[in-house]
């Protein structure tokens, strides 16, 4: 990734500025300069801002970065350009922010957005992504590194310069994964713990299912007790089902022989019980015969006389349709006699309503006359329209006419305010730069006072850290003494130890060696082969052979440790009494060095600390003094340049206001010629009509009096005809009522002379008596189907009665009772022996199953623990778990890398520290994971001994922070998987090195050019301004915005 470009809107204290990286590629290397708080930060946070949507640091939100001068109508964004693997890729993004309503008033709350196109080498456009989602998506996949990776290796803010160096080997790890693509090694040591886990869950849940499967089981008897538990246990209780399961078989034969007797038997008993059964129903039906008989003789009268009803309903069907019509008659009747009544009660409304419409009608007809006199006044009006409307017109502008008089007059005071303001500004200036010119003289002496303070201040902290570095040698030389007599005393008890071992052994195999002997053959010690008197050995240890020979071999493990371990300390001594020696004689030269310094004098006698404390408070003074003097020509200078924009805006005000008075001019005449149009215009206009809404409300009121009378006129005329045409249909309606009214009274009579012909010639004495008897129709249904049941009934009564009688002859009487009792008791004992059968067979296949099911438990165990063992072994290795190391497969591979790095480190941090210091992985397992494999030291030359990092100096660590930065961006380039950081930005971290340290990391930084690499530098030191020719120089407005320039000299 190499940037190009960078454009920050209403961003921070940026209102619209943009910096062009590709400027600064001849040298590859640039400054960005400019006061505290300007926003030099904040360019950084805009790259970070553009590639992953946060900022460089994590105390700021996106949000946050609005600019807080930017108007509700100016949207904030970054536009960011790179270019990576032969593209350009142009990133647009926009945090949330509260805007203006494009339509109507009020606020909106605009949601994030995000843009990416991407380019070809041939400018054509090859990708465009608009989704955050997208955009994050191909950001990471090209820069290969997330935020957090990108603030650590890429662009170092202020305070995390050194958290790389610092952090411990869980944190690297997590950082060099992704650089170095070792995610795969991880992910092969966590699926082999994850198996592990799984094989044993498993072993586990097969030892289980075992478990359960047998506890399952059926035993004839009780479960037979086993002395000991676990998987042998399980084992042995499988065996005993097995044997159990042939104690079943047996019994289930014996089983099968008596259910099959007891069928047999079951058969002829029910043979017998049917027979018996037979012969009691033929009985019970007779006597039901016989009842039922009974019981229809008495339902006989009920019978005949439904008959006689029957036969009536039938006679009085004939008058039906006679009677239809009669009622339909009747109906019609009473319809037509309310018809007509409604009818005439609505002929006589409507004659009202019509007679109220005429007499309207002659009121509107009154005010014809009227009408006609309104419409000749509405066309006077409409005569005046066009003289009015010009009229209108030259008044309206008129009124703009003087609208725009008026805005020139005010800008003419507004410019002319403006240029006397501006005049003040530039004396102001010319006073300030004069001020300022007297102070720069005492910048140059002030530098060489501190240039011999400084000098003083490194000799005595050379001194100060000699006399520290002796005490420590002492301490140490002691504590390593100490450590050799501890040793000693140890070696000689676990020498005594070891002797005393290696004695019970001896004993213990002589003794077995005299108990073994044969007659016949030679003796191991003497040779003899004639064994008269065996050696009775007295043995004390109460230890076996083979404790005693792990004892002697563990002693003797001891002794070689200890015996390495007191040489280490012998040399170990010996070395620090020589650097002591050397430290010494270093500490002497430092301390007549100081006293052989100019300033010497002026500090005084004392410790030398406290002359370090003195010096250093001489040396901030004059720092201090120098940065006020440096801020004043920091001033100087911007004060020139306000004064230049200052003289060209002075300028600039005077052209606009020559041109503001021409225009003024012009306008005002033309004002004049307008004035003179509109007087000449209301002469010939009626006054009241100049009024121009006076005017156009008469009009208006005459149009709408005339529309008024036009359409009630025509209102009341519908109305009226309406009316009339109503009335004329209800008349007619009337009459045809009143004719059908006629024709159905004449129908009545004559079916009231068909109805008393019909009654003379029947058994019915009236037509109300046919009426009631006709009532009956739903009963007479029910009256047949009762007749006709009753004759089948006897029917088949008597005929079953005969047939029933045939078949009782000869039969004996039954004997129900005993064939039930005989079938009920064989089958009782059946169904006891066969339900006793099932539940044993049902235990006997369930058995089965089960000692099948745990034969295959037992393969299946087996597999996995064979599994298991190899899975557990390559588990334990790939995560440190072994025992050994605790040092994994992934962090073996990333300590590789990291030795890489270290020696390439190495190089540069030889030459940056005068070949003081040197970078060291710590081999040693730590005491948690995460403190393994990854650790890094320092080894100090002066101190001739390995430091913790952590115990660097501001300034030591600085320089070995960057030596770091630096070569990881160099291994990283050659080696991960396609990354290309062909950036690094650093923000601060220079102020802490002294003069000598400051030119040795600039030197480093630019050796950086020869890698192709741009870097960027955020820095107050003056040093880094001299020494770096391309610059950003950050201009702060004093109203919470800054501006950009770039500089190149």
């Amino acid at each position: 990734m190499r940037p190009q470009s960078l454009t920050l809107k209403a961003f921070g204290p940026y209102m619209d500025e943009t910096i062009d990286f590709s400027a600064f590629y001849e040298n590859n290397i640039f400054l960005i300069a400019g006061k505290t708080g300007s926003g030099k930060t904040t360019l950084f946070d805009g790259i970070c801002f553009a590639l992953f949507g946060k900022t460089n640091g994590s105390n700021r939100e996106p949000k946050e970065m609005r600019s807080t001068f930017a108007d509700a109508k100016q949207q904030t964004s970054v536009t960011f350009t790179f270019r990576a693997q032969n593209k350009l890729y142009e990133i647009v993004r926009s945090p949330a922010q509260v805007l203006l309503k494009q339509k109507g008033e009020g606020t909106r709350d605009v949601p994030a957005k995000a843009s990416l196109r991407v380019f070809g080498e041939d400018g054509v456009e090859l990708q465009h992504v608009t989704k955050i989602s997208e955009v994050d998506e191909v950001i990471e996949e090209v820069v290969q590194l997330n935020c957090d990776q990108f603030r650590q290796i890429v662009m170092i803010p202020q305070g995390e310069f050194r958290r790389f160096l610092n952090a411990d080997s869980g944190e690297k790890e997590t950082i060099l994964r992704k650089l170095f693509g070792t995610d795969i090694y991880r992910q092969l040591s966590e699926k082999l713990k994850e198996k592990k886990k799984e094989m044993h869950y498993k072993l586990v849940e097969k030892e289980k299912e075992l478990e359960s499967t047998l506890s399952k089981a059926h035993w004839t008897s009780m479960k037979p007790e086993i002395e000991f538990t676990g998987f042998a246990a399980m084992k042995v209780e499988l065996n005993l089902l097995q044997e159990e399961q042939q104690t079943m078989e047996k019994v289930l034969e014996q089983l099968g022989t008596s259910i099959t007797e007891l069928t047999r038997e079951a058969d002829e008993a029910n043979v017998f019980l049917s027979e018996q059964q037979t012969i009691q129903q033929l009985l019970d039906e007779k006597a039901a015969l016989l009842q039922a008989l009974e019981s229809l003789k008495e339902e006989q009268s009920n019978i005949t006389a439904l008959k006689q009803q029957v036969k009536k309903y039938e006679e009085a069907q004939q008058f039906e349709t006679l009677l239809f019509k009669l009622s339909e008659n009747e109906k019609s009747l009473t319809e037509l006699q309310e018809k007509e009544l409604q009818t005439r009660e609505q002929l006589q409304e409507e004659k009202e309503q019509l007679k109220k419409a005429k007499t309207k009608k002659q009121a509107v007809d009154k005010e014809l006359l009227g009408q006609e006199s309104r419409k000749e006044q509405l066309v006077s009006l409409n005569q005046l329209k066009e003289a009015i409307a010009a009229y209108k017109t030259s008044q309206h502008e008129n009124e703009e006419q003087e609208r725009v008089v008026q805005r020139l007059e005010k800008e003419l005071t507004d410019c002319r305010k403006q240029k006397q303001q501006l005049l003040e500004q530039k004396e102001e200036m010319d006073r300030l730069l004069a001020e300022l010119a007297a102070k720069q003289k005492n910048v140059y002496s002030a530098k060489d006072q501190l240039h011999s303070w400084s000098h003083a201040e490194d000799l005595l902290n050379q001194a100060i850290t000699a006399e520290d570095q002796e005490k420590r040698l002492i301490d140490l030389l002691t504590e390593k003494k100490e450590s050799l007599q501890t040793t000693i005393s140890e070696l000689e008890t676990v020498s005594n130890e070891h002797r005393k071992a290696k004695s019970d052994w001896a004993k213990v195999q002589i003794q077995k060696l005299s108990e073994e002997l044969i007659d016949g053959e030679p003796c191991p010690v003497c040779g003899s082969i004639e064994h008269p008197l065996h050696a009775v050995v007295e043995i004390t240890s109460t230890k076996s052979a083979a404790e005693l020979e792990l004892l002697v071999e563990q002693t003797e493990t001891e002794l070689h440790t200890l015996k390495a371990k007191k040489e280490v300390l012998e040399q170990q001594g010996l070395d620090l009494e020589q650097q002591l020696t050397d430290q010494k004689a270093f500490l002497e030269q430092k301390r007549l060095d100081w006293t052989n310094h100019q300033l010497y004098s002026e500090v005084g006698s004392g410790t030398l600390k406290g002359n370090r404390e003195v010096v250093s408070q001489e040396k901030n003074k004059l720092e201090n003094q120098i940065n006020e003097l440096n801020y004043s020509l920091t001033e100087q200078q911007m004060h020139k340049e306000k004064l230049l924009d200052i003289e060209a805006e002075y300028r600039k005000s005077q052209k606009a206001l020559d041109t503001l008075t021409t225009d003024h001019q012009t306008e005002q005449n033309h004002l004049s010629q307008l004035k003179g149009q509109l007087s000449h215009l209301s002469q010939t206009i009626p006054e009241q009509y100049l009024d121009i809404p006076y005017y156009e409300a008469e009009v208006a009121a005459l149009e709408q009096r005339i529309q008024q009378w036009q359409q009630a006129y025509e209102e009341i005329l519908e109305q009226t005809l309406a009316a009339e045409k109503v009335v004329e249909q209800t008349q007619y309606r009337l009459d045809s009522v009143t004719e059908s009214l006629a024709e159905e009274h004449a129908k009545k009579v004559e079916l009231k002379e068909e109805a008393d012909k019909v009654l003379s010639g029947s058994s019915f004495l009236s037509i109300l008596e046919v009426e009631e008897t006709l009532e009956n129709k739903e009963q007479v249904a029910s009256w047949k189907e009762m007749i006709d049941q009753y004759e089948k009934s006897q029917y088949n009564a008597q005929q079953n009665l005969t047939l029933n009688t045939q078949k009782l002859e000869g039969k004996p009487a039954p004997q129900l009772e005993l064939a039930k009792e005989t079938y009920n008791s064989i089958v009782g004992q059946k169904t006891k022996k066969t339900e006793e059968k099932a539940v044993l067979q049902d235990h006997f296949l369930q058995n089965q199953g089960i000692i099948a099911n745990c034969q295959t438990i037992l393969d299946l165990h087996q597999k996995n623990m064979d599994v298991f063992t190899e899975i557990s072994t390559l588990s334990d290795v790939a995560n440190g778990d072994s025992g050994i190391s605790k040092l994994g497969f992934e962090r073996y591979v990333l300590s590789y890398f990291l030795e890489e790095v270290l020696s390439l480190a190495n190089q540069r941090l030889q030459k940056l520290s005068n070949h003081r210091y040197l970078f060291d992985l710590n081999r040693e397992d730590g005491s948690y994971k995460n403190k393994t494999g990854l650790e890094i030291n320092i080894y100090d030359d002066h101190a001739g001994g390995v430091r913790n990092v952590g115990t660097l100096s501001g300034g030591e660590s600085f320089i070995a922070a960057l030596s770091l930065a630096l070569s990881l961006s160099d291994v990283v380039q050659r080696q991960a998987g396609g990354i290309q950081i062909e950036a690094i930005f650093i923000d601060e971290g220079f102020g802490s090195l002294d003069e000598d340290a400051l030119d040795q990391a600039i030197e480093a930084l630019m050796q950086i050019d020869g890698d192709g690499k741009l870097v960027g530098i955020i820095s107050h030191v003056k040093e880094l301004k001299d020494r770096i020719p391309d610059k950003v120089l950050v201009h702060a407005l004093g109203t919470g915005k800054s501006q950009l320039s770039a500089s190149h000299g």
